[in-house]
Order: C-alpha cells, then structure tokens, then sequence
C-alpha cells in the first residue's frame, strides 16, 4: 500500500485534500455569510492582487465566477490566510454540531462546538480520535468529518495532537 500524502497548508487541504462538493460548499460560505464579509473582502483583495485584476471588477462577477476564482487560486501561497478562515467560516456556520460531537466524545468542555480561551486541551491518541470520527460519520458527511480531523492536524491545539489526527487523516483519505 502506497502512504497517503497529507495535506501540509490549508491551502492543500481546501483546495485538494477535500471533495469538490464540499470546497464549493466552504467557499460559498465564506462569500455569502454576512458576518464573514471582511475576510471574505480580503480573500478577493488577495485573488484581485494575484490575477491582476481591479477589486472591483471581481465585484462585478457572479458568484460562480468568484468561487471559481477563489478555488483556482487556492494553489498561491497568499491564499493560505484565506483558506484557513473558509474553513473556520464553515465549521462555526454550518458545522458546529459536528465539533461538539467529537469535542463530546473527547469530554472536552465547550459551548456549541466552540472551546473557551484558557481551554485546557488533552492529549488524544489515534484511537481516541479514530473511534470519535468512526462515530461522527454516522450522523455527518465523511468530507466534513475528515476537513474536521485534517483541520486539527494542520493546526494542532495540544501536544500530540498533529500526530494522532495525521494518523486517522492518513486513514480517512485512504478509505478505511
């Protein structure tokens, strides 16, 4: 069996690592929520800066056409901000009952899926994550399960954390 690449930037993670269903679905959410509206601005400064193109002129387009500029652009290194804050969009949007339920079964304390600031974090091990993904894509898309699993590897929030999520991503992405 071939080792399965992870993803190593949001950018990776966004724009290759996940379904197209589902990009389009974290993209769109990015463009359209009201309250994410500056760094949805700033992502089409970035795309406009990069393409050489007026801010306005994006304005202009349609949104298929700035999903669409937004998902080939994802390739640029100055769209790493930009994607990890769809993604962030997206998880307090419309994911939310997905982190509580892995945050539940890892009996750490949080308010809707979203965890305090002085939030003291265990170390979880591969299982422990492995056992609350299995669970989770019962009741939630596999694709949002695994951005979930993947999100927390790329941007660990406790010791060991990259380890134990890079090795159910590596799972996840290979089918088991």
């Amino acid at each position: 069996m071939s080792e399965i690449a992870l993803p190593k930037t949001f950018r990776q993670l966004l724009g290759q690592t996940l379904s197209a269903d589902f990009r389009k679905e974290v993209v769109e959410t990015l463009l359209t929520d009201k309250e994410a509206k500056p760094a949805a601005q700033e992502a089409l400064g970035t795309i406009a800066a990069l393409r050489k193109m007026r801010p306005q002129t994006i304005s202009t387009l349609g949104r298929p056409e700035r999903m669409s500029l937004f998902l080939t652009s994802l390739g640029q290194p100055a769209m790493e901000t930009s994607a990890m804050q769809a993604l962030q969009v997206w998880f307090l949007r419309k994911g939310r009952p997905l982190m509580a339920q892995m945050l539940d079964s890892w009996k750490i304390p949080h308010d809707n899926g979203e965890l305090a600031d002085d939030a003291q974090l265990p170390a979880l091990s591969a299982d422990q994550v492995r056992d609350a993904a299995t669970e989770a894509a019962k009741s939630h898309p596999k694709s949002a399960v695994t951005a979930y699993v993947a999100y927390n590897h790329l941007a660990p929030s406790a010791e060991g954390w990259e380890e134990s999520f890079g090795t159910v991503l590596a799972e996840l992405l290979a089918g088991n």
